[in-house]
């Protein structure tokens, strides 16, 4: 019986971890993190709690580091025909 309760203990252990494990890579990952915060919806571009208009506005992405490619990649196709110019620089 305790055997038993030893096994069930170590299986939740263990689905536990993994949940967590896939939890933390989700959040790591830059194209969901930048999905999650920069939204357009026509010509409003929403980043985190910050609305502001497109209209007549020239918007340039800078990205740099490890994940600037991938995070610059996602803010275009989020912006669209909205994007003037973007630099990604990365190792």
């Amino acid at each position: 019986m305790q055997n038993e309760s030893c096994e069930k203990l170590r299986a939740q252990l263990r689905s536990d971890a993994q949940a967590i494990f896939q939890a933390g890579l989700s959040a790591v990952k830059p194209d969901a993190a930048v999905q999650k915060n920069v939204q357009r919806n026509g010509d409003v571009l929403t980043i985190g709690d910050t609305a502001m208009q497109l209209s007549e506005r020239h918007v340039f992405v800078l990205a740099f580091g490890k994940a600037a490619a991938i995070m610059a990649r996602t803010l275009e196709k989020v912006l669209g025909e909205a994007l003037t110019a973007g630099v990604a620089v990365t190792k």
